[in-house]
C-alpha cells in the first residue's frame, strides 16, 4: 500500500477554515467532566471523555529513488481496547479550536491551530481534520452533522507520506447502563461505518497496494431475546486523495457476521466469506438507541503485505 501526504488535497477540497480562525474569538476554559450527549453541550466549553474503545496497527513502506513506494510490513493489529480518551475544545459559536485523540495503545493524534477541517463531498456527515503538512488525518463522524448525539468514531492515519507510521480505530461516547439495554424484542440500528483499506483493490492509475479511507452504510439488527446482533456492511465507497472516489465494485469490503451481545457491550466474527476475516466489537451508547464500535478484518495467512480492512462505525435506531 502507498500511504499518501494529504497536503494538496487540503489545499483543493476542504470547505472549512484552519483551526482557530471563525467568530468566538478562541477556546473556553470552561469544561464539562461528563459527556452525555453532543446535544446538551453548551458553547464555548471543552469536552473530554475517557472510555473510548481503540485498535491500531503500524507498518514501514520502502522508499525508491526519494519516493515512498510499497509496504514492506503491517504489524499484527493491537486488542481491542477501553482506555482511550476524546478532548475537544470548542469556542463560543461552537467551532472546534483543538482535537486530540488519546488511544488505549499510547498513541496521540492531536489537531490545532493552522491545521485543516473539512467535510468529505462523497457523505456531508463525515468530517476530515488533517494536519498542515498532511501526515496526520483522521476520517470522522461529526456529530453536527451525522445526526449521532450519544457517540463519536471514526478512523485516523499518522505519517502519511512517510516511511512509517500508524493507523487505527475510534469509537467514544456515553455508553449507556445496563439497565436501559431490553431482554426482550429487537431493534434495527443504521448509519455508517469509515475504514481504512491497504490490498489489491486499486482504482485505474493507482499503483497496487494503494491505501485508501473507506465511508460505507452499516447496518446492525438486535435480537435482545437471544443476545444476538448482526451486521452487515454495504455500498462501500473509496478515496486515496479525496479528490477522486469510486464504489467498491467487486463487494470485497461488504462484511457480515453475527455478533453477541454481553451486557452493554457485543463482540463476533466478521468477514467476507472469501478473503477478509476478523471480528467486530461494539456498545450501546446513550439510552440504547445508538450503537456503535470497530471492526478489522484482513486476509488470512502468512506474510506481512497481506489485504487489510479496519474501521469504526456508529448506526441508531431512531
Amino acid at each position: 500500500m502507498v500511504l499518501k501526504a494529504l497536503s494538496i488535497s487540503v489545499v483543493t477540497l476542504f470547505i472549512g477554515g484552519c483551526f482557530g480562525g471563525g467568530g468566538g474569538g478562541g477556546g473556553s476554559s470552561a469544561s464539562i467532566s461528563q459527556f452525555v450527549k453532543y446535544s446538551e453541550v453548551p458553547a464555548g466549553v471543552r469536552i473530554q471523555v475517557t472510555n473510548a474503545q481503540t485498535q491500531e496497527a503500524t507498518w514501514t513502506q520502502d522508499v525508491q529513488g526519494g519516493v515512498v513506494g510499497a509496504v514492506q510490513s503491517v504489524s499484527a493489529p493491537s486488542a481491542v481496547g477501553f482506555t482511550g480518551t476524546l478532548d475537544e475544545t470548542y469556542d463560543n459559536s461552537n467551532t472546534v479550536t483543538k482535537a486530540s485523540y488519546s488511544t488505549s495503545e499510547g498513541t496521540l493524534i492531536s489537531f490545532g491551530t493552522g491545521d485543516s477541517i473539512g467535510v468529505w463531498a462523497q457523505n456531508p456527515n463525515i468530517s476530515f481534520l488533517s494536519s498542515q503538512d498532511g501526515s496526520d488525518y483522521i476520517l470522522y463522524s461529526n456529530p453536527s452533522l451525522s445526526g449521532f448525539d450519544y457517540q463519536n468514531f471514526g478512523v485516523w492515519v499518522k505519517g502519511g507520506g512517510t516511511v512509517s507510521g500508524s493507523v487505527g480505530t475510534i469509537s467514544v461516547g456515553f455508553v449507556a447502563d445496563s439497565s436501559v439495554i431490553p431482554t426482550t424484542g429487537t431493534a434495527v440500528y443504521t448509519g455508517t461505518a469509515t475504514g481504512f483499506y491497504a490490498g489489491d483493490i486499486s482504482a485505474a492509475g493507482d499503483p497496487a497496494h494503494t491505501s485508501y479511507f473507506v465511508d460505507a452504510d452499516v447496518s446492525l439488527t438486535a435480537n435482545f431475546a437471544n443476545s444476538s446482533i448482526t451486521f452487515a456492511t454495504a455500498n462501500s465507497i473509496l478515496t486515496s486523495d479525496f479528490d477522486q472516489a469510486y464504489s467498491d465494485a467487486t463487494n470485497l469490503l461488504d462484511l457480515t457476521g453475527t455478533l453477541t451481545i454481553n451486557g452493554t457491550n457485543f463482540t463476533g466474527n466478521v468477514s467476507n466469506s472469501n478473503l477478509l476475516s476478523g471480528s467486530a466489537t461494539g456498545r450501546f451508547y446513550g439510552d440504547a438507541s445508538e450503537v456503535g464500535g470497530t471492526f478489522l478484518v484482513q486476509e488470512a495467512g502468512a506474510g506481512s503485505n497481506k489485504d487489510t480492512y479496519m474501521g469504526a462505525f456508529g448506526a441508531s435506531s431512531l
